[in-house]
């Protein structure tokens, strides 16, 4: 290869690091934004079971429909979204190792262009 396609390769590869820099970092921001929420929606899930209804609370038919309700509509969605959000970490994680991945054979190629370079330009000098 001539110099200039060194040059060229090198350059490629140099920008396409940046990009995958840049993405790397979005995915772990958006995994950490993720954790937070998750956090949040695991604390205020006992919410929706408040008040408990007991026999001195309120008991009977219309407390039996509304708690079926109250799990049904409330409780059993929430989880699901729930549930959602650590499968959207799951996926975030995958990608972010996969990111990594291709950093590292992005980072190899680029050394392997560098020396190509440096070996390109030595023969040249010696012409």
């Amino acid at each position: 290869m001539s110099v200039e396609s060194f040059r060229q390769r090198i350059s490629l590869l140099e920008s396409g690091i940046v990009e995958d820099q840049e993405r790397l970092s979005r995915l772990r921001s958006c995994r950490a934004r993720l954790i937070g929420q998750e956090s949040i929606m695991s604390h205020s899930n006992t919410k929706f079971k408040e008040p408990v209804l007991t026999q001195a609370t309120w008991a009977g038919k219309q407390a039996d429909q509304f708690e079926d309700l109250r799990e049904t509509e409330v409780v059993s969605p929430y989880q699901d979204l729930l549930d959602a959000v650590g499968d959207a970490i799951e996926r975030t994680e995958r990608k972010i190792s996969e990111r990594t991945d291709a950093l590292t054979l992005q980072y190899s190629n680029l050394s392997n262009a560098r020396a190509g370079l440096e070996n390109a330009l030595e023969r040249e000098r010696n012409k």
